[in-house]
């Protein structure tokens, strides 16, 4: 039962927006990631969900990867100040970043006081950042803010 409680929570929380800003970068992209690969391999993902139905990349994604959740803070004004954390996890493919990271939520410590604000999964272009995740190109990723106390 939990289990499924987290998969529909993680679900829901894909499909709701932060009050931070999106990525450009969509926008420039060609559609086909193979083509985006080969043609910019300096750009740091080729891919995400809901990409193509039209989803920009949410601003903390590429904040987190270029400096940690402090990083995140400080490129969105939604979570300046604020508590965050930002759990990943990751596979060969999508679904395998997505399993790997319900288990982790499922089996990792408890995330008490925290509420999921956001879950996205991204694929990786460049080998520095793929190296980070034992070589995987997939990467799901969940942001959670500590609930304040009233």
């Amino acid at each position: 039962m939990r289990n499924i409680l987290l998969i529909i929570i993680l679900l829901s929380a894909a499909v709701l927006s932060t009050s931070c800003a999106t990525a450009s970068v969509s926008s420039s992209l060609p559609s086909d990631a193979k083509t985006q690969t080969a043609d910019a391999p300096d750009l740091l993902f080729s891919d995400w969900e809901y990409r193509g139905f039209g989803r920009e990349l949410p601003g903390w994604v590429s904040a987190f990867f270029e400096g940690g959740t402090d990083a995140v803070r400080a490129a969105c004004s939604a979570y300046e100040g604020k508590d965050i954390l930002v759990i990943s996890a990751s596979g060969g493919n999508a679904d395998q970043a997505d399993s790997a990271l319900v288990e982790k939520l499922t089996n990792g410590p408890s995330h008490a006081g925290y509420v999921l604000t956001e879950s996205i999964w991204v694929r990786l272009n460049r080998e520095k950042e793929k190296a980070l995740y034992s070589g995987d190109a997939y990467v799901s990723l969940c942001l959670y803010v500590k609930q304040q106390k009233p």
